[in-house]
């Protein structure tokens, strides 16, 4: 298995290489959020630090410190050595799906496992933002890492060979984490899933330095990101403070906010965030203030404003549509303003439609496969469970859009493999009660024909 994960590994990351240094170089989109990510990254290799602090525990830090690495270890326009930072992290989670279909398929069908990681690895939506200095690329490595090994952690019978695994999970969960927060109600839906099943229970028990091995990276990430950002804000909190201004955009029809504000050092600031996918954008929903541009007091106030009255059923609608951007009628952005390359849009178009029609029911299917699975992929069905879970839930409150349903395609294309292997198996044992009937009716011709010579 290992030598079939690494050729695929191989795969994504040629195909991956190739993108950046022949389609898409990072170096050449610096614009809107790629340029507040290389913005973010270069004040902290080189300097001026930024005008106001409280803006470093704005967005969640854990992205813009890679890209400062990236940066600081190959310069400022180093078309190949960001290609090839791009590349081998982008090319993990594909090696990732080959795991994770072969532990999750009943047949555990290496064939099946291989054709699920080089259909990952040659998936354009994950090869496309390997052209841009943003959040995807990493956090889809690491949380597809981090389920990968702490599925191997729980499936495995074998507690003392997984302590080295458990650490490697717990250090990438904590690197998601400081990508993208969301992961915290991730672990928290799969601690629930796995409390709840009295045998996993048992098996937790018995993986019990394990399972502290993987937690102490978590939480040693977690207590210094609450400094940081106690350290930058003045207040408490874990990664980022940026909730609030997301929750704004999710449950009301604000699609503008812009403020302006005296940074602690005397100077003035003026800032403004927009959500792409409410158009045109006017008065009734725009939000104009004088203050800074992340105050959650000034953004949940705001919020509540505007939420009275409403109805709940406008409330789910909205809550429904912020699902259905996930995947409907939206173009990941930054390809969705590639406007002038039609292969690049129509590549966008054809696999909105996979997504939709083939994959998401394949995946459906793969799911009741696994929940009607064998007790050793229990770990590892639960774990991708969770990371769907968590894709599904944030949208009743935050604002979102195909960008970040992205980094959990491995996981919707994993599943839907293993739905295909469930197919082929059906047709299988389909065909073979028919062959064995059509030669015991042959069979029983030639008897008859001899008795009637008789």
């Amino acid at each position: 298995m290992r030598r079939l994960v690494s050729a695929v590994y191989l795969v994504a990351f040629a195909v991956r290489f190739a993108w950046v240094l022949l389609v898409q170089s990072p170096r050449g989109a610096v614009y809107s959020d790629m340029a507040g990510y290389v913005g973010r990254a270069e004040a902290l290799v080189w300097g001026p630090p930024l005008v106001d602090p409280r803006m470093e525990a704005f967005y969640p830090f854990g992205t813009h410190w890679l890209i400062a690495g990236e940066l600081a270890i190959f310069g400022r326009d180093s078309a190949v050595g960001v290609a090839f930072v791009h590349a081998l992290v982008g090319a993990i989670p594909p090696a990732c799906v080959v795991w994770l279909v072969a532990r999750l398929d009943r047949a555990r069908s290496r064939s099946l496992a291989v054709a699920a990681g080089l259909f990952a690895a040659l998936w354009p939506p994950q090869i496309v933002y390997a052209g841009y200095f943003l959040s995807e690329i990493w956090f889809t490595a690491a949380v597809l890492l981090a389920t990968a090994l702490a599925a191997n952690v729980f499936d495995t019978a074998h507690a003392r060979a997984q302590r080295w695994p458990a650490v490697c999970a717990g250090i990438a969960a904590a690197a998601a984490i400081v990508i993208r927060p969301q992961v915290i109600l991730t672990i928290a839906i799969a601690g629930a899933l796995f409390v709840l099943a009295p045998r996993r229970r048992a098996r937790l028990r018995r993986h019990a330095r394990s399972l502290a091995l993987l937690a102490a990276p978590i939480a040693l990430t977690l207590m210094l990101s609450s400094a940081r950002f106690h350290a930058y804000t003045g207040r408490w909190g874990l990664v980022s403070e940026n909730a609030a201004l997301m929750r704004l955009f999710g449950e009301t029809d604000v699609a503008v906010v812009s403020s302006a504000w005296f940074a602690p050092s005397g100077a003035f600031v003026g800032g403004w965030f927009g959500a792409g996918l409410k158009q045109p954008h006017g008065p009734h929903n725009t939000f104009d203030y004088t203050g800074y541009l992340g105050d959650p007091e000034i953004l949940d106030r705001e919020r509540h404003a505007r939420l009275v009255g409403v109805p709940w059923t406008a409330r789910f609608d909205r809550a429904a549509g912020n699902l259905f951007a996930l995947v409907l009628d939206n173009e990941p952005f930054p390809e969705a303003q590639v406007g002038t390359v039609a292969w690049r849009r129509s590549l966008g178009r054809q696999s909105r439609r996979a997504l939709t029609f083939v994959l998401l029911p394949l995946a459906l299917l793969g799911g009741l496969v696994v929940l009607r699975g064998r007790r050793r992929t229990r770990a590892a069905g639960a774990l991708v469970f969770a990371n769907l879970a968590t894709l599904v839930s944030l949208p009743a409150v935050f604002y979102m859009e195909a960008r970040y349903r992205v980094p959990y395609d491995p996981f919707v294309i994993a599943l839907a493999f293993v739905g295909v292997g469930a197919c082929i198996r059906r047709l299988k044992n389909t065909k073979a009660p028919d062959a064995r009937g059509a030669e015991g009716l042959r069979s029983n011709s030639s008897a008859d024909q001899k008795n009637v010579v008789g």
